[in-house]
């Protein structure tokens, strides 16, 4: 606990608006300033930065502090920092939640939170349908690989259950991006349902069991809102949407021509085809609305060359984490100090080093809200840019580097789509690190984190990590990092109790801002690789 760091930073966040005098910039990477961020962004002060809270707002009023005691171009609302994103924040409401499966003149209630999660539109605080069901394998329709779910099968008006995932064997990233929520519900939406319930698959169970599932099922839902005042959604026909337990996806199958272990166990190596189920479903789902705002913060170290410096990298990370929800071994401030207040930190750090040092082109350091619940403060950015997005040439992404070891390589995710690859290669090679391969194809990390946002608008991206190998030896850092993802993401552990590597943060640090330099100064843009299944579906 850093008392007069806290204390200097709320007397500055707090007081009156006025001019800062820039600090001089550095291009020296200090563990005691990454130390000093971190201690900040993930002190109980700040409740776990949910987006929407106060805990989130005086995190971002911290970072565009940073940015203009760096110097930094204002690049967000009216020549300030931050990018105003208006929110829709919605809560369950449960005693409005039902679940009644009808088969022939029996009725049975399952439920909410043992049987099932589901949630209703955003357009309307009520949602109710009745509806048949059917099963539609994964629920996906891809024509360059030959693959329709719903071929052969009329799902119009009713309500379609699929499995999570999507079949063994598909390239993990592809395969996550017609998995995704979005396309499956645009998917089920084009055929004409009006709602969707995924069940469990044996590789759903194994990473994300029911019980983790449920743990903050009531905890606040946020969407943005269009500039109509109505809240984003994908899939304005879905009327409800939901996840159903292990156990209770059995009964959806009842009676049908093929039971549910059935389906499940085939879906381990391969693609179960739709059928018709035998049942009829009541679904229910109430939700309480508030309007809320939170903030992207934008800043810019303006570019040096006349011709480049109109065109952007962008560098992101998101700010906010999961705020206050339920108690673990006594804890329930979720702090976020890996996930994501290091990545900031290297942000702020990266950003000091570049002020001092400007490259040809101009870059933008975009920290942003409500990745946590859904990129939605990087999807609003993408679609609403302060900067032209033709002029966006390169995102590069910080989001949750484990720093509790001296890493000797790093990840790259989704850097094998993109000339990317290359410049990361050369400057980690610089650097004396090596590259890592992806030690998670099966998660595609690729399409979970705010570099999506931009991708799906184009641009080139990627977002390092840190790495498979430690000083101690190969394999160790995937050992430090498998633990941290099984014990401490997303929990209230993940805090300053552990034990923080802040000369790693340090090189962390330094690693994003060469790689930064080396991308803004480059002759050339960067480039989809040819042939690549991201470049061909979203280049512009």
């Amino acid at each position: 606990m850093r008392t007069p760091i806290f204390l200097a930073i709320l007397l500055t966040a707090c007081a009156a608006p006025q001019k800062l005098m820039p600090e001089p910039a550095s291009t020296t990477f200090s563990p005691d300033a990454f130390s000093a961020h971190v201690n900040f962004l993930a002190s109980d002060l700040l409740e776990g930065r949910e987006a929407g809270t106060r805990g989130y707002d005086l995190a971002a009023s911290y970072v565009a502090t940073q940015f203009e005691l760096l110097g930094l171009r204002p690049a967000g609302d009216n020549d300030s920092y931050f990018q105003s994103v208006p929110m829709r924040a919605s809560w369950r409401e449960a005693d409005t939640v039902r679940m009644t499966v009808i088969q022939g003149s029996a009725e049975r209630d399952l439920r909410f939170k043992k049987d099932y999660l589901i949630s209703g539109t955003v357009l309307q605080p009520l949602s109710s349908v009745e509806g048949e069901t059917v099963f539609v394998g994964f629920g996906i329709t891809a024509a360059n690989r030959n693959h329709n779910d719903y071929d052969g099968l009329d799902v119009r008006g009713k309500i379609v259950v699929m499995l999570s995932g999507f079949p063994k064997g598909w390239p993990s990233e592809e395969g996550a991006y017609y998995s995704s929520g979005t396309v499956k519900y645009k998917t089920a939406e084009k055929n004409g349902a009006i709602a969707v319930l995924s069940v469990y698959t044996e590789s759903l169970e194994k990473r994300v069991p029911w019980a983790r599932m449920t743990r903050n099922a009531n905890s606040m839902r946020l969407s943005w809102v269009e500039k109509d005042g109505t809240p984003h959604t994908s899939a304005p026909t879905i009327k409800i949407g939901g996840l159903m337990s292990p156990e209770a996806s059995a009964v959806l199958f009842e009676g049908a021509a093929r039971s549910y272990e059935d389906i499940r166990e085939e879906a381990i190596d391969g693609a179960p085809k739709g059928f018709e189920l035998a049942t009829t479903l009541v679904l229910t789902a109430g939700n309480r609305y508030e309007d809320r705002k939170s903030a992207n913060i934008a800043g810019v170290v303006v570019g040096t060359d006349p011709k480049l410096r109109d065109e952007y990298v962008v560098i992101s990370g998101h700010l906010d984490h999961l705020g206050i929800g339920s108690s673990v071994n006594g804890d329930s401030i979720y702090n976020g100090a890996l996930d994501n207040a290091a990545g900031i930190a290297a942000m702020l750090e990266a950003a000091r080093a570049l002020r001092a040092d400007p490259p040809r082109r101009s870059v933008m350091f975009l920290a942003v809200t409500a990745e946590e619940k859904g990129l939605l403060g990087a999807e609003y950015f993408a679609l609403n840019p302060t900067v032209p997005i033709d002029s966006i040439v390169a995102n590069v992404n910080l989001d949750m580097p484990i720093l509790t070891y001296d890493f000797t390589n790093l990840i790259g995710f989704g850097a094998t789509h993109s000339s990317l690859e290359t410049t990361m290669r050369v400057t980690l090679k610089n650097m004396g690190l090596g590259l890592a391969a992806d030690p998670f194809p099966d998660e595609a990390i690729f399409v979970r984190s705010d570099h999506y946002r931009f991708v799906q608008q184009g641009v080139p991206s990627i977002m390092l990590a840190t790495g498979t190998d430690s000083t101690k030896g190969k394999g160790k850092g995937l050992e430090i990092i498998t633990d941290f993802l099984g014990n401490h993401y997303h929990q209230p552990s993940d805090d300053l109790s552990r034990d923080i590597n802040y000369n790693a943060g340090a090189r962390f640090a330094e690693v994003n801002y060469r790689l930064l330099k080396t991308i803004a100064n480059a002759d050339e843009a960067p480039t989809w690789n040819d042939g690549d299944f991201f470049g061909e579906k979203f280049s512009r």
